[in-house]
């Protein structure tokens, strides 16, 4: 596990409508590889955590519920960063996270490539999904990786923008920020 300080957000921020259609218009470019689902939080050592998913009724289960804080995904994530990984290759350690796994299923939400980065005092998530049929999708998108870093980049500044309009952060900041992330996706 990392040295870095594990961030447990305590408060849930989705974007705004503009920045929600944005990122939609961003996840359009991996359709055609057979993503139908996709999902991005960054959270800051404010204990505050910007997120978005594309499966808005999975989201209101996952986040609303708690679900979040039960998910073995974010459990094996949060111990090990950075961290690329088939959600297929991460075991529930309990019944609670079975059910999560199982929640998820129900959502036709399946072999997805998950990935956290830590930089800056922030944590990043992002998730890649398709239907539970779709076993070849995690080939998929890594054979599409450049594609891949250029959507990540691209939310990446959206959530950044967003967190200095809510003075998390500086503008000075998040363009150091995104200029590390040139090199380092």
């Amino acid at each position: 596990m990392s040295n870095s300080k594990i961030i447990i957000p305590k408060e849930f921020y989705e974007f705004d409508d503009l920045n929600k259609r944005k990122i939609l218009k961003i996840f359009d470019n991996l359709k055609s590889i057979g993503c139908t689902y996709m999902s991005y939080a960054l959270e800051g050592a404010n204990n505050k955590r910007y997120h978005f998913y594309t499966n808005a009724e999975w989201q209101n289960s996952y986040i609303k519920t708690g679900l979040v804080n039960q998910c073995p995904l974010i459990r094996y994530a949060r111990q090990r960063r950075p961290l690329i990984i088939r959600w297929n290759d991460i075991q529930p350690s309990n019944k609670i996270e079975k059910n999560v796994i199982g929640i998820r299923g129900e959502h036709n939400l399946g072999n997805g490539i998950g990935m956290t980065h830590w930089f800056f005092n922030m944590n990043e998530h992002i998730a890649f999904a398709s239907e539970l049929t779709n076993k070849d999708f995690p080939i998929d998108l890594i054979i599409d990786i450049e594609t891949v870093k250029r959507i990540i980049f691209a939310i990446r500044k959206i959530a950044l923008e967003s967190m200095i309009m809510k003075n998390w952060i500086s503008k000075l900041e998040a363009e150091v920020i995104l200029e590390y992330s040139k090199f380092n996706l």
